[in-house]
């Protein structure tokens, strides 16, 4: 028969989240708590525990300024007019909502996102990163979330070149949308490093007036590599010629004492 303790999975010594951080930086930091709170709520399987529980470890969990702005606001009203219960979790995390975020401009929201392009400099991960949680506050649904976010990608990619290969695609899902611009971007920077090494050529044939290898790639690698076995096989053929003279005096030198010795 089943234990009681293997129904549900509870973790023990995972710690509340971070205190929520008031005034300016509120709104930016209330997407991290409460998805924070979400998975502490999970690990700790509150949605069995009794409504009290469950809003004491909350009240704890925003810590002292969070509760000071808890306690300053009303309580939300259900869309017929009437309070909701203060006591459920529900309704405190819609009174943080509203008292933090306020009342969402859907469009302004919307303009944000559709304005937001990839920076010069900026890596396309980050730029993506950035769309995401743009869309947090423009109210998608969810079959509309993948085609809006692959719609503003390639809007927003900095590369012409790159905007032009997937306006060509004609099935374009997101996630090979966001494969051809890191192909894209990978491959721009892997051409700037090849173009950088001959660069390095062209400035040694410059200042040395002789290529820097005669192989067939002509990198500065391979000519350090063709140098070094050279001066290796050098060292190498003095070192046998060496050896050989050695063994030569060394037999001579055996001879001579042995004679004596018999002598």
């Amino acid at each position: 028969m089943p234990r009681e303790d293997d129904t549900h999975v509870k973790v023990t010594g995972v710690r509340l989240p971070a205190p929520l951080l008031t005034g300016p930086q509120a709104r930016n930091d209330w997407i991290r708590w409460k998805e924070d709170w979400q998975d502490y709520a999970i690990v700790q399987d509150l949605h069995s525990k009794p409504d009290a529980v469950q809003c004491s470890l909350f009240r704890m969990a925003l810590g002292t300024d969070g509760k000071k702005l808890l306690r300053s606001q009303p309580m939300p009203k259900k869309p017929d007019g009437t309070p909701m219960d203060p006591n459920k979790l529900a309704t405190l995390l819609e009174t943080m909502k509203i008292a933090i975020v306020g009342e969402v401009n859907v469009t302004y929201e919307l303009y944000v996102f559709q304005t937001r392009v990839q920076q010069k400099g900026e890596p396309f991960d980050e730029f993506l990163l950035a769309l995401r949680e743009l869309m947090k506050t423009c109210d998608f649904c969810e079959h509309m979330t993948d085609h809006m976010l692959k719609s503003q990608v390639i809007r927003g990619v900095r590369e012409d070149a790159t905007r032009e290969r997937l306006l060509q695609e004609r099935q374009l899902t997101l996630a090979k949308c966001v494969d051809m611009c890191r192909a894209a971007e990978s491959a721009s920077t892997q051409a700037r490093d090849m173009a950088s090494g001959t660069n390095a050529d062209v400035n040694w044939v410059s200042r040395y007036g002789k290529p820097m290898s005669s192989s067939l790639d002509g990198s500065p690698m391979t000519a350090y590599r063709n140098r070094a076995r050279t001066g290796l096989k050098r060292r190498n053929a003095v070192s046998v010629v060496d050896g050989m003279r050695c063994r030569r005096g060394c037999a001579q030198r055996l001879g001579r004492l042995v004679a004596n010795v018999v002598s």
